[in-house]
Parts: structure tokens; C-alpha cells; sequence
């Protein structure tokens, strides 16, 4: 059975090998949502983008976890 500590590493692996670059950047993260009158802010300006506080503070946190 596995040890936490080697659960943890492959979990971090797993995590900075799919949501990071090399240079430390986060992508995959929707920014933050405003409200809006219309469907076409959801669909084209609510967009992924790299390096959103929401992103970049939870790769923190789980990496002192």
C-alpha cells in the first residue's frame, strides 16, 4: 500500500505535469466571473486564461498542502 507521501507526489506530478509550464505559468483557469445582461460575455469574453489569482492561489495551497 502506498504511502501518503508517495500518494501526495503523484498527485502534485499530476497536477503541475497538466496545469503548468515551464516557466511556472498556470493555464486552464477560467478567470473570474462578472455578472452580465447577455449570453455572449459566458461565450466569448468569460474565456480560460494563464495566470488567474483564482488558478495560481490554488496551485499554492496544494503545494503546501
Amino acid at each position: 500500500m502506498p504511502s501518503f507521501a508517495d500518494i501526495a507526489i503523484r498527485a502534485w506530478q499530476g497536477l503541475t505535469g497538466k496545469a503548468n509550464d515551464r516557466r511556472g505559468s498556470v493555464h486552464g483557469v477560467c478567470s473570474g466571473s462578472r455578472y452580465s445582461f447577455t449570453g455572449d460575455y459566458y461565450k466569448q469574453d468569460l474565456l480560460m486564461v494563464a495566470n488567474d489569482n483564482h488558478g495560481t492561489g490554488i496551485m499554492m495551497l496544494a503545494g503546501v498542502s
